[in-house]
């Protein structure tokens, strides 16, 4: 029996061949049933927010909270890694008062 952690690798810019332990937000929630439901539905319900690493519960299952990176699995469970997303534009502080 293993505990049920997510922590999040991006590679290293100075060093391609290492990766390194990164901070993301993800959400955590209770784990919904999607199975054959069209287009791309709801994985969790009740989320609250979190930082990497996190300890997920039986019955959870956890989610990207933004866009910055794109997980290379579709499991978001134990070692994950991700890559930084190109088309990813970081809110402004501009576009946050309007």
């Amino acid at each position: 029996m293993q505990p049920r952690l997510l922590i999040t690798l991006v590679q290293d810019e100075n060093n391609p061949e290492n990766l390194k332990q990164v901070n993301v937000s993800v959400r955590v929630g209770q784990a919904v049933d999607v199975v054959a439901q069209a287009g791309k539905p709801k994985t969790i319900t009740g989320f609250q927010t979190h930082t990497t690493p996190v300890l997920l519960a039986y019955g959870e299952r956890a989610e990207l909270a933004n866009d910055e990176y794109i997980s290379l699995t579709p499991y978001m469970e134990g070692l994950v890694i991700l890559r930084k997303n190109v088309d990813y534009d970081a809110p402004s502080a501009d576009s946050k008062k309007k």
